[in-house]
């Protein structure tokens, strides 16, 4: 179950984000109940703390996701299950759901005839492909790009497909900001690993666009989600860092030991997690 142990190590982090979930509200579902339940334990208590009334909970959930075959002691994708447990979480809390979304503006613009196509997808979780670091990956989605396939995109001024611009601009962010690496990749019908080295950068920079003012917002990394070994056979880690301190801590399974600084450079960062400083 280290993929359930990383994912819980890296929301511990995120503490306005779960205290905000039970704050007057008395109606929790019994997965919200035992997640902050839980999370409060693991902040306070010093003992070993019992997960398996949260493991019977997160099953149940899991089972309600139309994932009936889930078997919580086979290995899983860390990703995908935290992105569960923040669906549930978010019905429970508009609030919290709004700490974590981002908002990117899409603005399409047809080579033929100058007609802007305008699309907002929002997100809890921002999906990365690899790069030299974390910034360069969000510069690189953030740029524009061209799209010259006959039938990739469809203009109603033209009703033809034609080649058209796409730019993206961040308009809304949360408190904070999850990061995911797509280290999993199709090559010619195979999946593989992306092994990449990839620069964990201690902060960041995301553009927001407010009507016409970009507004430079600042991140700190505050935990990150480490993935080794391959699609067969792998094992997750965490590496979080201790509120208001430049110590970190590498929680591997039941082992968490104190280290005083963070490997910033790692082909293991699989997930990063970031608070607006």
């Amino acid at each position: 179950t280290c993929y359930i142990n990383a994912t819980l190590q890296c929301f511990i982090t995120m503490i306005s984000f779960w205290s905000n979930l039970s704050f007057g509200n008395n109606n929790l579902s019994p997965f919200v109940s035992s997640f902050t339940r839980l999370m409060s334990m693991l902040r306070t208590c010093r003992a070993p703390i019992d997960p398996s009334h949260f493991l019977r909970q997160l099953q149940n959930l899991l089972i309600r996701s139309g994932k009936a075959n889930f078997d919580l002691f086979q290995q899983q994708d860390a990703a995908e299950i935290m992105g569960y447990i923040l669906e549930e979480l978010f019905m429970q809390s508009a609030l919290s759901q709004e700490m974590v979304n981002v908002s990117i503006k899409n603005t399409f613009t047809c080579h033929a005839c100058s007609e802007n196509i305008i699309n907002e997808d929002i997100s809890s979780v921002l999906s990365l492909p690899t790069r030299s670091s974390i910034q360069a990956a969000l510069t690189n989605i953030l740029n524009s790009e061209d799209i010259l396939s006959s039938d990739s995109f469809y203009c109603n001024v033209c009703s033809s497909y034609r080649p058209a611009t796409i730019d993206h601009e961040v308009v809304s962010c949360g408190k904070y900001l999850i990061i995911q690496l797509n280290r999993f990749i199709n090559i010619e019908g195979n999946i593989t690993k992306d092994i990449q080295k990839v620069h964990c950068n201690p902060i960041i920079t995301l553009p927001v666009v407010s009507g016409e003012i970009i507004l430079n917002r600042k991140f700190k990394l505050i935990t990150t989600m480490n993935h080794s070994g391959n699609l067969n056979r792998g094992h997750y880690t965490s590496f979080i860092k201790k509120p208001n301190s430049p110590d970190w801590y590498f929680c591997n399974d039941a082992a968490v030991i104190p280290c005083k600084e963070l490997n910033e450079i790692s082909n293991f960062c699989y997930v990063c997690f970031y608070e607006a400083m």
